[in-house]
């Protein structure tokens, strides 16, 4: 589907709004970030370079429960492009989209994407094994969240923060290792993880550690989450 472009009517900044399709709102640097897309039934999507005569800047992935299997960029787009069919930031190369119902059970996340961004893999149920290269430094919030097929994750060795709620709901994830680039972890990043046996971190590592099925942040001092695969009638916090 691809929206033609219109004149733009008078619109408060920061209110959302609706074209075609496609909700909306207008930033306070005069560009358009896109909120959602209500067309279920579509299984590819045409990023439109502006909507109502703004350009559009941002998308963020509100898709959840559509189809979609491939997002398309004109190359032109000043803001945004896609690397097969997936939506990236030309900006800061953030990974800002991956559709849904992508066919590819396997994701190599390109080299060059330098951060995974909120909810960016929301809800993909086709996904079961993602390697990132070592070009990522960052996982953004809930960005794997709800993928429920989701068995194995390669981790960049530059990766530095790792966001709130980043697996959550990632339930079928037994084992993870985490490389010793890691120095921020946020809120609950394995939530609702029920079948994690495993969270490998190196004895050398400076920051984390495993002890007693208990992840922790060293100079933190904070038990970021414990692993359901210890089971025990009483735990002692360390």
């Amino acid at each position: 589907i691809i929206f033609p472009e219109t004149k733009r009517g008078k619109i408060t900044m920061e209110s959302k709004c609706r074209y075609g399709d496609y909700v909306y709102k207008v930033l306070n640097n005069g560009t358009v970030e896109i909120l959602s897309f209500d067309n279920k039934n579509c299984t590819e999507i045409t990023i439109p370079e502006k909507l109502d005569g703004y350009l559009v800047s941002s998308v963020k992935n509100n898709f959840r429960g559509i189809g979609l299997r491939h997002i398309h960029v004109d190359e032109s787009h000043p803001f945004l492009l896609d690397i097969n069919g997936v939506l990236v930031s030309k900006k800061d190369m953030s990974l800002l989209v991956f559709p849904k119902a992508y066919p590819q059970k396997s994701f190599d996340i390109p080299n060059g994407i330098v951060s995974i961004g909120k909810s960016a893999f929301l809800s993909c149920d086709n996904l079961r094994e993602i390697t990132m290269p070592d070009s990522v430094v960052s996982i953004g919030k809930k960005a794997f969240y709800a993928c429920v097929k989701l068995a194995s994750v390669s981790f960049s060795n530059r990766l530095i923060h790792i966001g709130d709620c980043a697996f959550q709901q990632c339930i079928s994830l037994t084992q993870i290792t985490l490389p010793d680039s890691v120095h921020t972890i946020g809120a609950n990043p394995f939530c609702d993880c029920f079948k994690l046996m495993s969270i490998i971190v190196s004895d050398e590592h400076p920051h984390l550690e495993v002890t007693g099925g208990a992840f922790i942040h060293k100079q933190e001092k904070r038990l970021i989450t414990h692993l359901f695969s210890v089971f025990t009638d009483e735990y002692l916090i360390p």
